[in-house]
């Protein structure tokens, strides 16, 4: 009975410590969905809580920077964005959604729902960045946001990698230098009910030749300075679906 009951306690020393050292990684994890509001903050906050910081909840209140609230998101998870300025840059390098405020809510001019610059937005202000929104990874869903202020595409695919299945959708676009929307390679991707102003290049563009099975629809572009188009497909290597623009 001695020799079995000293099994027992070694067998289980590793299950505790095994347990333990579990409890630390999901604690080192942050949930989803993770909360960004003006009021946060980056430091002393985790994102799991939508309030602002005090020292009264602290660590489980809302971070301040939108990135913040990226980097700490699980992979498929959700990044809720609250009304306020955000002058920041951001690069979405994992799969997740972006939701802002006004989710679902239509920009467009004919149904009179928005306003751009209302305190009823969150508004990424790229601060005269080249772009305000970099896209590195699949399965990205940007929805109900506003972004402006860039010197350049404010919202950015390169050519490489390809990523597919991008959504963006219920945003507002405007006082950008060139494109409000640039996807350079992308599988799937989708633009729907998005307003793009004040904008010197095209609206939206895809380009390259590997750009396939795209749909953009229900999408509005006015005041833009480009000699090309509102909404230009140029090398596209698919079918690319333009309906009700």
């Amino acid at each position: 009975m001695k020799q079995y009951a000293d099994k027992s306690r070694y067998f289980l020393l590793p299950v505790i410590v095994l347990t333990g050292l579990l409890g630390v990684v999901m604690w080192l994890q942050a949930a989803t969905p993770i909360f960004v509001r003006p009021g946060g903050d980056d430091t002393l906050c985790n994102g799991t809580v939508n309030v602002d910081y005090s020292p009264g909840v602290a660590p489980d209140c809302a971070v301040a920077a939108i990135q913040t609230g990226i980097d700490l998101v699980d992979i498929g998870g959700e990044v809720q964005v609250a009304a306020g300025i955000y002058t920041e840059t951001i690069t979405l390098n994992k799969s997740l959604t972006l939701l802002g405020p006004q989710a679902d809510v239509d920009p467009r001019t004919t149904a009179a729902l928005r306003t751009p610059g209302s305190a009823n937005e969150a508004i990424l202000d790229g601060n005269g960045a080249t772009h305000a929104v970099n896209l590195e990874a699949n399965n990205i869903t940007i929805n109900g946001l506003e972004i402006t202020n860039c010197s350049n595409d404010c919202i950015n695919l390169l050519a490489s990698p390809q990523c597919s299945n991008i959504v963006i959708k219920y945003v507002i676009l405007h006082n950008i230098a060139d494109e409000a929307i640039q996807l350079r390679n992308s599988l799937d991707s989708v633009l729907d009910h998005n307003l793009a102003f004040d904008v010197a290049g095209d609206g939206f563009t895809m380009s390259n030749s590997l750009t396939r099975n795209a749909t953009i629809t229900n999408n509005e572009v006015y005041a833009s300075s480009s000699p090309d188009a509102a909404i230009q497909i140029d090398e596209g290597g698919g079918i690319v679906r333009v309906e009700n623009n």
